[in-house]
């Protein structure tokens, strides 16, 4: 995503501290400000580009962090479901004891 005042196929362009256009030293051309006209332009443009860079690892910081919470909320699920799966699995096998029982029961009359 280009910088505010950074046009597609333009030079780097970005508005001063006043809020006047201001040019980045290499840039030539009829119009424009002789090279070096502003000595801050450069470091201008580098903390612009630090700051959407920063700002790009932000979003990734942001993303990693809601997939490790969902990742997270699913272990918990999954640790939930194993617990029911144990409790049915218990039940049932009280339940084929006790069927045999009734079975050994009934066959032994």
């Amino acid at each position: 995503m280009p910088a505010a005042g950074m046009g597609k196929g333009s030079g780097m362009h970005h508005n001063g501290i006043d809020g006047t256009a201001a040019w980045t030293s290499s840039q030539s051309g009829d119009g424009e400000p002789a090279p070096d006209a502003n000595p801050w332009q450069d470091t201008i443009a580098a903390a612009d580009h630090a700051l959407e860079e920063a700002s790009r690892i932000q979003r990734g910081v942001q993303h990693n962090l809601k997939l490790l919470q969902e990742v997270r909320s699913l272990r918990e699920e999954l640790r939930k479901a194993h617990a029911e799966v144990d409790r049915y699995r218990g039940m049932h096998a009280r339940v084929v004891v006790s069927m045999r029982q009734l079975d050994d029961d009934h066959m032994g009359k």
